[in-house]
């Protein structure tokens, strides 16, 4: 189970490797997905100074993706995909 608070190290422990990462506005985010046969579920990880912040779970369907197939991994941030508010506060105090 992740909460938040855990280091980026006790969440790989649990979760693995991400499929994707990247820094952003000193907010880190991870991504891992599982593909399914009409939708890919996601789980976005965000950690501010390396810590666990906030955690997001969405979904891309093939209708998302305009009938597209393959990994996830080419999928990641679109359908239901909305960044948590605390994050849209962290980043927003660096401006755009």
């Amino acid at each position: 189970m992740l909460y938040e608070g855990m280091t980026m190290e006790q969440v790989k422990d649990i979760m693995g490797t991400p499929c994707a990462n990247e820094l952003s506005k000193g907010v880190t985010e991870w991504h891992y997905c599982t593909t399914g046969l009409d939708a890919d579920e996601f789980v976005a990880c965000y950690f501010e100074k390396g810590q666990l912040i906030a955690i997001k779970n969405y979904t891309v369907t093939s209708r998302d993706v305009g009938g597209s197939f393959g990994s996830c991994r080419k999928f990641i941030k679109r359908g239901t995909y909305r960044e948590p508010d605390a994050v849209i506060a962290i980043r927003s105090r660096y401006g755009d």
